[in-house]
């Protein structure tokens, strides 16, 4: 006999051909279910990851292979490969599981999954005890098992046509100990399971078959929220869509692609967020389908221009745009790492790449419209130059007395009071996000007197520098930088030194009333504002913009753009959108100059030829 030969999972036999057998004499024409089966009869099943099947051992990681011949020597060789060949058998038997739950389009013919859970399903006083010899179903002939054709059915000598043909439960004698010679065997009691299990698949199929002549949507198996939803990101509130476990199992695939190695919270976030709108979109093109785990609803352009028609009444256009750039990027990575049970063409999902882009680019202009207004509207509100000077002074003569309180006695109000002028000051001045003082650590705060202590030989009193490592823009800008003087840095010491009677949980510098990162910093910064009775009730994004604007209109373009890099702030965005928001004095400037072009008789020219 060759040594290529390999037992069939169904019928126990042995094969030189095992593929073409399952393909001929079982009839098993998915491609996916016929790799599981020979995955299983070469003794291929991946269990690297599974959890330890050794009792009392609770290893689960990513090479159980390893654990096992590393980390139990107590098992002999005998015993691991009883213990592998169980373990590779459960794991095939739910892969089959996961598969037939997909409802595939080409139907599986196996049943090893349906009869793992009828052995399952047995009670204990259905067993015979530990002196008698048990007969389990891998104990039983093909036909027992019912491994080939959906259509097959055990011969009516051994079991029952129907229920009402059963004998009656009187001949079936069992008793605590085992079955009585001449009754009913545990063998025909499983023979007569198997035989309606068949009975049963054959009338479910019948019911398919009918539900297609004449389908009714109650009998969809992958059930989905009709009509348009509101969304299903952190904000949302409507009941998410139940998809099919391959779709869900791609959605989660691409939510893992977004976050990356090691995400950050914010990562898993955006992360989610995608996802969400993703399943918005997929929701409303779904809507009244069947089979969604086939993706052809997608092919629908129609339907794809009108999703994008029914964002804007409910979202700004900035939001309908985020969600169709992150509709385009799903659809991308659809084309490259299509499902493995899509029957969409290549051509298919262009399309539907190329209908996205369409609604893309009809709301272009839209949105270039919206960010001239949002300016307009910051302009229209921009903080004076007044105001931000006089912001800084009175929050440095209210911060030491607010720290002289602090050291009587600590209080909340205080407290909130100090992160409340500290930032206003601060932001004032750098025009830094929220998240870069938020952030702000204990660790980077002592770390700026370590270099001072050597910068101290060569520069008189040259200050302290606090580098922020973890905010909104590391990634193009690095580290979050603020200048301090000698004194201002004095008041941070004084802090940290109230710090520890808060009994803080992280090294954050701001800690809030359980020891945690502050959350209500915007919140501490607008009473400190109205406390200094000054006008309006600016957040920190109006002061960021007003610190932005101002250099760009009093500095030089070279001092404007080191300002910029400064406070993490790329104006590139800015001098692309709205440059042409002026204000009346830079209006007035370029009327003038326009005006010259034309008054004077002879120019001179802006080229020599």
């Amino acid at each position: 006999m060759s040594d290529t030969v390999t037992s069939c999972p169904l019928c126990r036999g042995v094969y030189a051909a095992l593929r073409q057998h399952l393909r001929r004499a079982h009839g098993v024409k998915n491609a996916e279910e016929r790799g599981l089966l020979l995955s299983l009869a070469s003794g291929r099943t991946n269990i690297r990851a599974e959890p330890c099947p050794v009792a009392g051992c609770s290893y689960r990681k990513k090479r159980l292979d390893r654990h096992l011949s590393d980390a139990h020597p107590e098992v002999n060789a005998a015993e691991l490969d009883e213990l592998l060949a169980s373990l590779k058998k459960r794991v095939a038997v739910r892969q089959l599981s996961e598969l037939r739950a997909t409802l595939p389009a080409i139907s599986m013919v196996s049943r090893l999954d349906e009869a793992a859970y009828e052995e399952t399903e047995a009670s204990p006083t259905e067993l015979p005890p530990s002196g008698v010899v048990a007969e389990t179903p891998t104990d039983l002939s093909p036909s027992d098992e019912l491994a080939g054709s959906p259509n097959e059915v055990p011969p009516t000598g051994e079991i029952a046509e129907s229920p009402t043909d059963l004998p009656p439960s009187g001949v079936i004698q069992e008793s605590g100990h085992g079955t009585e010679p001449g009754g009913c065997s545990i063998r025909s009691c499983l023979a007569i399971r198997s035989a309606l299990r068949a009975r049963c698949f054959q009338l479910q199929r019948k019911v398919a078959l009918l539900s297609k002549r004449g389908r009714n949507p109650s009998m969809d198996p992958v059930p989905v929220q009709p009509g348009r939803t509101e969304g299903f990101g952190r904000q949302s509130t409507s009941k998410c869509p139940k998809f099919s476990q391959s779709v869900e199992s791609y959605l989660s695939a691409y939510r893992l692609q977004n976050q990356g190695s090691n995400p950050s919270v914010k990562r898993r976030e955006n992360a989610a967020s995608k996802v969400g709108r993703v399943r918005d979109f997929l929701a409303y093109m779904a809507a009244g389908k069947d089979r969604l785990h086939l993706w052809n609803y997608l092919d629908n352009p129609e339907r794809i221009f009108s999703y994008a028609a029914s964002l804007q009444p409910s979202k700004t256009v900035t939001t309908a745009a985020i969600y169709l750039k992150n509709l385009s990027q799903f659809m991308k990575y659809f084309q490259q790492t299509p499902p493995k049970q899509c029957r969409l063409s290549r051509g298919q999902i262009v399309g539907v790449i190329r209908a996205v882009d369409a609604s893309k680019s009809n709301i272009h202009t839209p949105v270039v419209l919206h960010q001239l207004k949002v300016k307009s509207d910051k302009l229209s509100r921009l903080v004076s130059r007044e105001t931000l000077r006089d912001c800084q002074m009175r929050a440095s003569a209210a911060i030491p007395k607010v720290l002289d309180c602090m050291e009587r006695g600590n209080s909340t109000r205080e407290r909130y009071a100090f992160f409340g002028h500290l930032s206003a000051l601060l932001a004032s001045l750098y025009g830094h996000r929220p998240g870069v003082f938020r952030n702000m650590t204990v660790t980077e705060v002592l770390h700026a007197a370590e270099e001072e202590e050597c910068e101290a030989d060569t520069i008189t009193d040259p200050g302290y520098v606090i580098s922020v490592a973890e905010h909104k823009t590391n990634r193009d800008f690095g580290a979050a930088q603020m200048y301090l003087r000698s004194e201002e840095y004095s008041w941070f010491k004084r802090w940290l030194a109230v710090r520890g009677k808060c009994n803080p949980t992280t090294d954050h510098f701001m800690v809030g009333d359980g020891g945690g990162p502050v959350t209500n910093l915007l919140h501490c910064m607008q009473g400190a504002w109205i406390e200094m009775e000054l006008p309006g009730r600016p957040n920190f994004l109006d002061l960021r913009t007003a610190v932005a604007a101002h250099a760009k209109n009093f500095h030089p373009d070279d001092v404007r753009r080191r300002i910029a890099t400064f406070m993490c702030h790329d104006v590139s965005t800015a001098d692309r959108f709205y440059t042409l928001v002026l204000n009346p004095r830079q209006a007035k400037q370029l009327r003038i100059q326009l005006e010259e072009v034309v008054a004077d008789p002879d120019p001179p020219c802006a080229l020599s030829v």
